[in-house]
């Protein structure tokens, strides 16, 4: 089978430099590089998403176990996470895939090299989507006609019913202001940079809270936010047994702060 290789192969200076090394130190240690890719411009991370592509995959191998790798700018070599196959290796069909995964490249007149043509571990990853979505398509043509015609396509689909509160539907800026942080959060969830603190972190009684201002101002704020924006999701459209002179000291300390 006459295919293409998925990787783009990087120009003869990234070859001069790195073809074929073996690698002195680290987790790759005593593997040697096969297949040279263009070195990262920045420091190896957690978070590559937005910097790797599939120019950067270096693959290496030792004892006829291959391995596929980063170099950052600092010329440090770094396995490549699995997390990043789909991007390194994008639109990948099976029915591309050689039978024995593995492909031979002419890399001169005189020289080539033969590596699998995706790693093993992506390949597997997409063997097995394959299976569960033909498991599903069996599935679902056994299903009843009768059971279809049975569903209910006029029934109201979940949504985010902090949108639609009654002290949020008639304020454009209070809607803003909460598909604004939504999205924060859900930056904050796959952006491993990006951290939202915990304005009580440290605190281990309402008594650590009471006796710091800036503990005490925090509160003040979400207090405030709570009130104004989603106290129907916290329930507090209902009445609580709670000790008056406790809501009391509490009420006095907040109005002690001065307007955040």
């Amino acid at each position: 089978m006459d295919v293409e290789f998925p990787l783009p192969k990087a120009s003869q200076q990234y070859y001069t430099r790195w073809f074929p090394r073996t690698v002195p130190i680290g987790a790759l240690k005593d593997y040697k590089i096969l297949w040279v890719g263009v070195p990262l411009s920045c420091r190896f991370a957690s978070d590559l998403k937005d910097v790797v592509s599939p120019e950067n995959v270096f693959i290496l191998e030792k004892n006829t176990s291959f391995a596929y790798a980063l170099i950052d700018a600092m010329d440090q070599v770094h396995r490549l996470p699995k997390k990043y196959f789909t991007i390194c290796f994008p639109g990948v069909q099976m029915s591309s895939v050689p039978e024995d995964n593995m492909i031979k490249i002419q890399l001169t007149r005189r020289q080539s090299v033969r590596v699998p043509y995706i790693p093993d571990a992506f390949l597997q990853s997409k063997r097995q989507k394959t299976s569960r979505v033909k498991r599903k398509r069996t599935l679902s043509t056994s299903v009843p006609e009768s059971s279809v015609e049975n569903i209910d396509f006029d029934t109201k689909v979940p949504e985010w019913q902090i949108l639609g509160n009654e002290q949020n539907r008639h304020s454009p800026v209070k809607r803003e202001i909460l598909v604004l942080l939504r999205s924060v959060i859900d930056f904050a969830d796959t952006n491993h940079v990006v951290r939202l603190p915990d304005p009580f972190e440290g605190c281990e009684t309402l008594s650590d809270i009471k006796n710091d201002e800036s503990k005490v101002r925090s509160l003040k704020v979400i207090a405030s936010f709570v009130s104004h924006y989603c106290r129907a999701e916290l329930g507090c459209h209902s009445k609580f047994d709670i000790d008056f002179n406790t809501v009391q000291s509490w009420s006095e300390r907040l109005h002690e702060m001065r307007s955040v």
